[in-house]
C-alpha cells in the first residue's frame, strides 16, 4: 500500500522558517525555460531557499497561478526580485 505525503506540510514549514518571499505570477503559458533560470540562480546566489506555488482564486476571475520563492535573507531576496521581478510577498499570519 502507498503512503500519501502531505505537500502542504513543505509549504507550511517554508512559511514558518523563510521570512522573506517573492511571488511571481505564472502566465497562462508556464514558466518554461525562466523556471529553470530561477531555480538555478537559487541555487547559485540564493543561499537558504525554498519554493512553492499557489492559485488565488477571486469571484468572477480565473484563478491566478503564483510561484513563491522563500529566502532566509532579504539581500538574496532582493537580488532575485532584482534578477526577475515579481513582488515582495508578506508574511502570513
Amino acid at each position: 500500500m502507498s503512503r500519501s505525503t502531505d505537500r502542504n506540510r513543505f509549504k507550511r514549514e517554508a512559511e514558518v522558517r523563510y521570512p522573506y518571499r517573492v511571488d511571481i505570477e505564472v502566465p497562462d503559458h508556464g514558466l518554461g525555460q525562466c523556471l529553470n533560470a530561477m531555480h538555478d540562480w537559487c541555487r547559485l546566489h540564493g543561499g537558504d531557499w525554498a519554493q512553492h506555488g499557489y492559485s488565488e482564486r477571486r469571484a468572477g476571475q480565473a484563478p491566478r497561478e503564483v510561484a513563491r520563492f522563500y529566502f532566509a535573507i532579504n539581500g538574496h531576496a532582493l537580488a532575485f526580485l532584482a534578477a526577475f521581478g515579481g513582488v515582495m510577498a508578506e508574511k502570513e499570519c
